[in-house]
């Protein structure tokens, strides 16, 4: 038996020039602006187990050939959020 399931993991630098791995879990088109909600990866599982395991929404803008990831405010990811957890439960709950 294969897995043929492979997340799409993206990976950021953050200020400090730190590159830090995501799985997407969703991208969500909301007013025009393209939204990623992420979760964070670990390389070491207990790390992974210590942590809360909150994914974060970071809106994403074009800017010449490349992406540029920023924090959307927290009433534009209130929202995403909405519109995520909607998806996510529908994918699992509806028949």
């Amino acid at each position: 038996m294969t897995d043929d399931f492979m997340p799409d993991i993206l990976t950021l630098s953050d200020e400090d020039g730190k590159n830090i791995e995501f799985e997407v879990l969703d991208i969500i088109e909301y007013e025009d602006e393209k939204y990623y909600v992420l979760l964070p990866r670990f390389s070491d599982p207990l790390t992974a187990l210590k942590s809360s395991a909150d994914y974060i929404v970071l809106k994403a803008e074009e800017e010449s050939r490349e992406t540029v990831f920023s924090s959307p405010g927290d009433d534009i990811s209130c929202k995403i959020s909405v519109i995520f957890e909607e998806r996510y439960e529908s994918s699992f709950y509806d028949d």
